[in-house]
């Protein structure tokens, strides 16, 4: 059966957190017809210091001629010396909860939101989608947001899900760019406790199994390790009863979720029918 193709509608440069020069924006890809549609938050790989939302330009036009909305979020670029965690986690929960007070306005539905993201972007994706509404930095006693940053499902390409092995990798494998101690502010034989709170698998327990996840990784990635990282992480949420979805590129490496969709050879255009099956079934 023919696939229906949407007119798409692009809303950019929307200020979701902050102000001034602190103001995050994201980007907006949506279908024109009808609605409330189901709605994709993304955020960008590249480490804590690169990357932006218009690595997403492709995926949000294609997945908003399927019927789906996304949002393409740029994050806060931490200094040298800064750590990301547990801002970029908190810049993103209020992405997601931009998104659904706002719902009725973008014509979205506010009961059908996932995360996705890239290597960082990932980790990022799956620890927020995790923990919901749990707050990862100090909050003031009583202080609780009026609209949850809940969601149904997760998409997370080559990520990073066990800051502890991914530390040890590092190490070895890039001793030069130490990209967790760069998250976390520490290296991990100082404070091996706040590597594994703020790793997605310690939140993978049959209580939060209501999530769908699609994880995706190439077999050649020489930057996150799918051996440490996704195969794993993968057993964990089948053990803990999730719904996972994967995905696994013979010999792709790792920087390809970006890659042109039009490109039909190309790694990111393998995964894009199977993405758009899950996001159907589990959206």
């Amino acid at each position: 059966m023919d696939r229906k193709s949407y007119e798409i509608d692009l809303t950019s440069a929307i200020r979701y957190a902050g102000d001034g020069e602190t103001a995050l924006l994201g980007d907006l890809y949506r279908p024109v017809d009808q609605g409330p549609h189901p709605v994709i938050v993304a955020v960008h790989g590249g480490g804590w210091d690169q990357g932006s939302r218009s690595s997403y330009g492709d995926w949000g036009t294609y997945l908003a001629e399927r019927g789906f909305a996304l949002f393409a979020t740029d994050r806060r670029h931490f200094q040298l010396h800064e750590p990301a965690f547990p801002g970029v986690i908190e810049d993103f929960q209020a992405a997601v909860r931009y998104v659904r007070s706002h719902a009725a306005e973008l014509n979205i539905d506010p009961q059908r939101i996932a995360t996705m993201g890239d290597s960082s972007g990932g980790y990022i994706a799956a620890l927020a989608g995790l923990v919901g509404d749990t707050a990862m930095g100090q909050k003031a006693e009583g202080e609780s947001p009026a609209t949850s940053c809940a969601v149904k499902a997760v998409i997370a390409v080559y990520g990073v899900f066990d800051l502890t092995a991914e530390w040890n990798f590092e190490q070895v494998a890039r001793p030069f760019d130490r990209v967790t101690e760069k998250l976390l502010g520490v290296p991990l034989v100082d404070d091996r406790k706040r590597y594994f709170d703020a790793s997605p698998v310690a939140y993978v327990t049959r209580n939060r199994n209501h999530i769908a996840f699609f994880l995706a990784w190439g077999t050649a990635d020489d930057v996150v390790s799918e051996e440490l990282q996704s195969r794993p992480f993968a057993q964990m949420l089948g053990q803990a009863n999730f719904t996972v979805h994967t995905m696994i590129l013979p010999h792709a490496q790792h920087y390809w979720a970006s890659d042109p969709l039009r490109d039909e050879a190309g790694h990111a255009s393998l995964l894009a029918p199977r993405l758009v099956r899950f996001l159907e079934q589990c959206l």
